[in-house]
């Protein structure tokens, strides 16, 4: 009791009772200076009794109820584990400037890897699980404890969740090997749940590598389909043209006409070299000189045949006709050329495709546990106490702080 309180209250006893003797007095301020200093003393009785009651309720019980937990009452959880790698049919291809440590990119066989771990933890893969060997069924085991299974009323969402914590897949990017790990309650069951992640996962990533060869290889075909079309109708046109003049090979004849055209226009020359010579010392009249002249005559009159054959108009233009031979020939040189091409580029794709074809390699085949590897009981008693004392302490620093602010 502080003085100014105990003052007061003498005061007051002062006012009431102006009769009351010295004695008295005396004694009643005795008794207040008594109550004053035992009370202190009581009050931090009281509050070291407090302390040692916590150290009990706040660490020595959650622990004690942890360890019956764990002793007595925890469900044993076997893991079955399984290693695998992705690996393509050659991987001479996967020569990619990749590096990850800065950043700058992934390796096909990381990113593969990736996605077979993102379609084990999926929905569809956990009810590939749940339609083959129940797995809902078997988390909801009321053999196991409470907090260890999976409760009828949760939702598909909650399952996922619980299928997430009891199914891991870790990839190392160092050994590029993707460890499967699966829990359940019995070591067969968790033997199975691995045996399945793994044939799945299989089917999966080889339907994805061939149905990206197969869309490749379709669209080469798709190419070559149309280049085998083009290839024909040029033949086509071509035969067509051939019949229509009825000439095997323009430029050939061309050719021919004018190697005709050129020896008439030389024996042409010949002759009227021969007619300048006769008359010379021969007279216009004389035989030889106009059989010459009839002979050079009908020389030029089929000199004029065979260039009208070669620049005349129409179809009687044999160069018109050399010149639209030339644009088949050359449209069919083109379409062949294509078909050639797209023949290389179709057996290019197969063999890419080949080599693209990736597979699941089971490096460690999915183990059959012999004893529970979950939970780890010493381990979580161990981790529980040390966190319980922390919070202790935590606290008792937190009440001192406050009671020394309250003091002052």
């Amino acid at each position: 009791m502080d003085p100014t309180t105990k003052n007061k209250q003498t005061k007051q006893l002062k006012t009431q009772n102006p009769s009351l003797q010295k004695a008295d007095l005396e004694r009643v301020r005795q008794r207040l200076l008594k109550a004053s200093t035992i009370t202190p003393h009581v009050q931090k009785k009281k509050t070291i009794q407090i302390w040692k009651q916590s150290w009990l309720w706040l660490v020595l019980l959650p622990f004690l109820l942890a360890c019956i937990y764990f002793s007595l009452i925890a469900s044993d959880r076997y893991v079955s584990r399984a290693k695998v790698i992705v690996k393509q049919a050659d991987n001479s291809i996967n020569n990619e400037f990749n590096l990850p440590l800065l950043g700058v990119g992934a390796s096909s066989q990381t990113l593969d890897a990736q996605l077979v771990r993102e379609f084990i933890l999926s929905l569809d893969m956990l009810q590939y699980l749940d339609l083959e060997i129940a797995l809902r069924k078997h988390y909801e085991n009321k053999d196991a404890d409470l907090f260890s299974r999976l409760w009828e009323n949760d939702s598909q969402e909650d399952f996922l969740n619980f299928y997430r914590d009891h199914v891991t897949a870790e990839y190392d990017e160092q050994s590029a090997v993707l460890t499967i790990n699966a829990q359940a309650f019995s070591p067969e069951f968790s033997q199975k749940i691995v045996e399945v992640l793994l044939k799945h996962s299989e089917e999966y990533i080889n339907e994805i590598s061939h149905r990206l060869a197969k869309e490749q290889v379709g669209f080469v075909e798709n190419e070559l389909e149309r280049a085998t079309d083009h290839l024909r109708q040029s033949k086509k046109a071509v035969l067509k043209f051939q019949e229509q003049y009825e000439l095997f090979s323009p430029t050939e004849e061309g050719g021919a006409k004018l190697q005709v055209v050129n020896e008439l226009e030389a024996e042409l020359t010949r002759l009227e070299a021969d007619l300048n010579n006769l008359q010379s010392y021969m007279n216009d009249s004389a035989p030889e000189i106009l059989a010459l002249k009839a002979k050079i005559g009908a020389v030029m009159n089929q000199l004029m045949v065979e260039r009208e054959k070669l620049i005349g108009e129409g179809e009687q233009n044999f160069g018109d006709v050399t010149a639209k031979y030339a644009d088949l020939q050359l449209d069919l040189e083109f379409a062949t050329d294509i078909y050639k091409t797209s023949l290389l580029s179709l057996e290019q794709a197969r063999i890419e495709a080949y080599r693209k074809l990736k597979h699941l390699v089971v490096v460690d085949s999915p183990s059959l546990a012999e004893e529970p590897e979950l939970p780890r009981r010493l381990y979580n008693l161990a981790s529980l106490l040390v966190i319980l004392l922390l919070m202790y302490g935590v606290v008792k620093i937190a009440l001192a702080t406050i009671r020394e602010h309250q003091d002052v």
